[in-house]
Formats: C-alpha cells, sequence, structure tokens
C-alpha cells in the first residue's frame, strides 16, 4: 500500500508524483497560491484566479454572484448624446446568458461599466471588454468625448507598451463591425493578430469555434444582434490601420518616443544599405 503523502505547506494529500516534482507541495502551494475560506460557504479556496482576485470567494460563489448582478451600462451612456444601443442591447444580452447559465468563453469579457483610458490604450478611449489573456481589451475610441455605436473599436495589447501605435490594432470601423470579426472564430482569436499576422487572419477568415458551448454562445449573439463574418478580413484590417492614425490620441512622450525610434531604425537601414 502506497504511504498517504501531504503537502509540507498546507498539509492537503499530495500524490507521490507530484510531491516529487514540486519538492513536497501541492500543486497550487508549488505555484505560491494562498488558500483562504470563501466567505460565503466556508469552502478551501484560493485568493486568485489565472491571477484575478476572487474576493475572498471561491469560484462557485463568485460565478453565482456574477450570474445574478445586474449591468450597469445603462447608467454609463445615460446623458451621453451619440447613440449607444447596440452597445446596451451587447451588455443586456451578456446578462440574460448569464442568468440562464449559458454564458460560455468567447473571448469577450465585458467591462461593467466601462473603464476609460486603460493599460496601454490611447487617452481618448474607453474599453468595454477583455479577451481574459495577459490584459488584451477591446475599447471604443471616443469623439469630442462622446463614445457610440458608429466609432471605431481598438484592441489594446499592453505586451508591446513600447509602440503604442503597433500596441493598439483597430478591429472594427464600428461596434457592429467589430462584433461581426469575432462572431465566427470567437473574440480571443483576435489576439494573435499582434503576434502572427497572416496566419491569425487567416484563422479569422476561414475557421470556427470548435468549443461546442462557446460556439453556441457565437451562434446566439449572431442571431440577437444581426452578425456575419466580414468577407475579406486582410484587406478590411488594413484600410483600418490606416484610418487609425486619424482617430487615437497618445500622451505626447508616447508619441514623440515612438517617432524618434522610427527614426533611429530608418537612420540605421540606411548606413547598414552604406557599408
Amino acid at each position: 500500500m502506497t504511504e498517504q503523502l501531504h503537502c509540507l505547506c498546507c498539509s492537503r494529500p499530495i500524490q507521490p508524483a507530484t510531491a516529487r516534482a514540486t519538492g513536497g507541495l501541492c500543486r497550487p502551494c508549488g505555484r505560491g497560491m494562498e488558500f483562504i475560506q470563501c466567505s460565503v460557504c466556508g469552502k478551501r479556496t484560493t485568493s486568485s484566479v489565472r491571477g484575478a482576485e476572487t474576493g475572498g470567494m471561491c469560484t462557485a460563489c463568485l460565478s453565482e454572484k456574477l450570474r445574478m448582478q445586474p449591468t450597469e451600462i445603462e447608467d454609463f451612456v445615460k446623458g451621453g448624446k451619440r447613440d449607444c444601443s447596440l452597445l446596451v442591447r451587447l451588455f443586456k444580452l451578456d446578462e440574460r446568458l448569464r442568468f440562464e447559465r449559458k454564458h460560455h468563453f468567447i473571448g469577450l469579457n465585458l467591462t461593467d461599466p466601462p473603464e476609460r483610458a486603460c493599460e496601454g490604450a490611447p487617452l481618448n478611449s474607453i474599453a468595454f471588454a477583455d479577451t481574459g489573456g495577459d490584459g488584451i481589451h477591446f475599447s471604443l475610441v471616443s469623439e469630442n468625448g462622446e463614445v457610440g455605436d458608429d466609432c471605431m473599436v481598438i484592441m489594446t495589447v499592453p505586451e508591446l507598451w513600447e509602440d503604442p501605435w503597433a500596441a493598439n490594432i483597430a478591429v472594427g470601423e464600428n461596434l457592429h463591425d467589430f462584433l461581426c470579426l469575432g462572431c465566427m472564430a470567437g473574440y480571443a482569436a483576435l489576439e494573435k493578430l499582434a503576434f502572427y499576422g497572416d496566419a491569425a487572419i487567416e484563422r479569422l477568415q476561414d475557421e470556427e469555434e470548435d468549443d461546442p458551448e462557446a460556439a453556441e454562445t457565437l451562434r446566439v449573439m449572431r442571431e440577437e444582434l444581426g452578425l456575419s463574418p466580414w468577407p475579406n478580413v486582410a484587406e478590411k484590417l488594413a484600410s483600418l490601420q490606416a484610418a487609425k492614425t486619424f482617430k487615437l490620441r497618445f500622451a505626447r512622450s508616447s508619441f514623440f518616443k515612438t517617432q524618434l525610434r522610427r527614426a533611429r531604425n530608418v537612420l540605421r537601414r540606411d548606413d547598414q544599405r552604406e557599408e
């Protein structure tokens, strides 16, 4: 009979293979995770999940709280001068799917209420969703201080912060246009645009979400919001990158640092040619 082993940190029972791999710790303790008691049900849980704080609750209780939490989007758009009807419909649909337990991961986690100028984003942007990975988020680009369904949508990749123009990729002429872009492959697939270029475009053009639950959520979105995929992703994305130059506003220091770096790269290439 195999001797029962326990984690040296939390005393939780562990398998011998785990003990050998982690030096006597369970997997969570080996990753430096802190254990707490859920403030709602009292069950043992961790203080964070995938780097996000759980607010002292286990994942089950947190999910239930989020499921019953009403959206705040109507208060956010109240008093605005631009049409935000599609944005409100998107948030209300998300609220309904959460209540019916039909909300599955598609890489579009709504920020409720939306937030102004998140990390790495232009000054004139309001984030309304994130992909759930590495702080990558989607924002509406405000015009004259106002946002609406007709505003350009950008995806911000904080990891590329050294070049704000590369870190902010235009992914929709307006909100409906953006929602159409990811309505088949899902919105997490858009992350690859920052790193894989043409390969990511091919996925958006030809592939569909292969997870059945996520595919069902996307199907509901297409029907409820009237979405259809872009016919030519590469061509449209290229035109959007040209158009964003006239819409995004960055802090002057970021803008001039980027311009200086680009000028130095040009001079370096010219010197190499002469050699």
